[in-house]
Formats: C-alpha cells, structure tokens, sequence
C-alpha cells in the first residue's frame, strides 16, 4: 500500500509498486489511485508514478516468483514523477488531451505538457478544428489552479478555408476559462484574404450538435489590388456540419478613378435551417449573433456616400433575402436618400428631376438613375441600375 503526496497537488494511494535495485540505484513504477488536488481541474486517464535515482533510462523485463514477466521501462531524466500519455484535462467544458509529467519541486510542483491537442466543432473522429501543441508550454501550477499558455498548430478541415499565422490556448483553472486565441491572423475564403484577431471556442446546441465560433476583432480585407478597402470589421461566425452563420460589420472605401465610395456596412448570412442565437468575447468586447432561421441574407449600408465626377449622392441602403412561409422573399429598403451638387456643370439634369419630382413619391429612385447614368460613361465605373 504506496502512498505519495506532492505538495498537495497530487496524491497517490493504495499503489503497487515495480521497482528494481541495483548498485546504481532504484528504479520502478508506482501504479494505484491518484488524486488531483487542482481547483477547476478534472483529468481523465492512467497516471503512474516513476521513480529513477540511477540516471540512466532503465528498461527491463524480468519475473517476481512465478509470475508472468513484467517490463519496466523508466527515462533517466526523472528521479520522481507522476506521468500519463494521453491524459484528457477539461476545463469548463472544454478538453483537451496531453501527455502530463508532475514533479516535485523546492517550493512544491512542476507540470510539464507534451503532444498536448484540442479538437472543436464537427465530431471526434472528423472535427471542425484541430489543433496541436508546437512548442513548450508555459504553466504555473499550485493547489488553486492552473494557468497554461501553449502554441499552437491549426488545421480547418472545411473545403475553400484555410487559416494561418500564430495561434495559442490560454487555459486558467481559477477563472474556468480555456480560450484559443491569435492575433494578425489570416483567413483565406474563396480566394479572399481577412487579416483579424480571431477567438475561437465550441457551443454545443440543444440537440447536441458541436459548433465552432470565430470572434473577429479588426478584420482588414482588400479587393481588386485595392480598388476596395474594407476595414474595422468585427463580428461572430458560426460553423457547423449544417452551414454557417455570422453577422460582421466593416468601414467600406472604394477609389477606382472618378468613383469613389465610403460607409459603414453590416453582412449577415444564414445557410441553415435552424435560427442562431451566439456570443462570444473576443479581446474587450463581447460579440453577439442573432439570427432567424435560413437560408437569410442580409446587406445594410449605414452613411453610405457615393461620388462621381462631382456628383453625390448619400443615403441607407438595406437588402434582405428571407425565407417567408417557405418562399424567398427579397425586401429592398433606401432611407435617407439625398444628392448634393458639388459640380455645377453635370449636376443640370439632376436639378430638372428634383424639380420635376418634389411631389412624386418616386421621385429619389429617379434622381439616383440620372447619378447612375451620369457615372456610366466614366472610365472604371459600371453602369449601374435604377431601383
């Protein structure tokens, strides 16, 4: 019956014990009950406790009595350790797996995570998200609680994503959190590049579905070498084996010559069936998802100002593709539409609509076709539709 207690963190009792002497020293293992004396620390798996005083790794087989051979194998580079591979630590509903090492320091004791690998959304033989320890861990380990920080390697297993730059998990006992977490990512979709933060962490649904949510913080995304900027976007994306759903917001700027267009624009998109309701902290901020049922899409421009060859025309514009009583209904919506002269010479034909219109209640979409034709004929500007 060995017992053995590590400064509290970890105790070992009712244990049978492998060990051999030799004139170099002891060496053996120690297998029996181990308790972890961690706060909001649960782990799951074999742990075993070796013991090496010959400093040198000793592996054996040999026979006590009668009994069948027992192999030993023991590294050289503990003389005290409790150790398992492939041990599953959860912290707030969230595991991961590891090979663990204890040992007994000065002060009290040392955890050492190796191969450590975390997996989030889809199932466990096909996830989501995978992710794999790249190089040595940092961990501060006493009695109420664990704080690791571990670099890491992520692989998305979704067709058209890929994702890369620094990453790491952050896990703390006390706090209950364990956050996947990199800045100045890069988001590859369809052949469009996103840098952003991006947080990552499961949910798992009602009917226990396992989704993964990226929270994104300062997005940059450039398109046409360029011709458009979008920046400041923020916002929650949801993936799962159903589809994906998100919700981000962006400054939008587009120069191409003579054409230049600014604002604030928010893209929600729904290709489930199922309604989504998500949030998610990401650095300072939380960042919330609601959405009905898909498929839905949604594009609404806040402030947006568009400018050609002198002509301005400012205004909101929303754009909604739902699913109404099982048909696609799209709802157009323009508010707060105005036009600004800022070049006598082409702004004539606008004035004579304005006029002509000042009791028509159609009288904005007729204004914005004679901008739109206007900015037609101007080289990098497609002609645009009235609405």
């Amino acid at each position: 019956r060995v017992s053995l207690n590590l400064a509290g963190v970890l105790t070992l009792s009712d244990g049978s014990a492998v060990l051999i002497s030799s004139a170099a020293g002891l060496a053996g293992r120690i297998s029996g009950s181990v308790g972890l004396g961690v706060a909001g620390l649960a782990v799951a798996g074999d742990l075993a406790v070796v013991v090496n005083t010959t400093g040198s790794d000793v592996a054996t087989t040999f026979r006590v009595g009668a009994g069948a051979p027992v192999e030993l194998a023991v590294p050289g580079s503990v003389s005290l350790a409790v150790v398992g591979t492939g041990i599953t630590i959860t912290v707030a509903g969230q595991s991961l797996s590891a090979d663990l090492e204890f040992t007994r320091t000065a002060t009290g004791a040392n955890l050492a995570v190796r191969n450590a690998a975390f997996s989030l959304g889809g199932t466990a033989a096909a996830p989501l998200l995978r992710l794999a320890q790249s190089g040595p861990a940092t961990v501060a380990l006493s009695a109420s609680g664990v704080q690791l920080d571990l670099a890491v390697e992520v692989t998305l297993n979704v067709t058209g994503i890929s994702l890369s730059g620094a990453v790491a998990i952050s896990l703390d006992t006390a706090a209950g959190t364990l956050v996947v977490h990199g800045d100045d990512l890069l988001l590859d979709v369809l052949g469009q590049r996103l840098r952003a933060d991006i947080t990552f962490d499961q949910a798992t649904t009602a009917t226990g579905a396992k989704l993964v949510r990226f929270g994104i913080a300062g997005g940059e995304l450039s398109l046409g070498s360029g011709v458009v900027e979008i920046t400041a976007i923020t916002g929650l994306v949801v993936l799962s084996a159903s589809g994906l759903a998100g919700s981000l917001a962006a400054t939008v700027e587009l120069n191409a010559g003579d054409a230049d267009l600014s604002g604030a624009v928010e893209l929600q998109l729904n290709t489930t069936t199922q309604a989504v309701s998500q949030q998610l902290r990401v650095g300072a901020g939380l960042v919330a998802l609601e959405l009905p049922a898909g498929p839905y899409l949604r594009v609404a421009g806040t402030g947006i100002k568009l400018n050609v060859s002198g002509q301005e025309v400012s205004g909101n514009l929303t754009l909604e593709q739902a699913n109404v009583a099982g048909t696609q209904v799209i709802r157009i919506a323009l508010t707060e539409v105005a036009a600004v002269e800022t070049d006598p010479a082409q702004s004539e034909e606008m004035k004579e609509v304005q006029e002509e219109d000042e009791e028509d209640e159609h009288a904005v979409p007729r204004q914005l076709a004679v901008a739109a034709a206007q900015a037609g004929g101007q080289e990098g500007v497609e002609q645009v539709a009235a609405v």
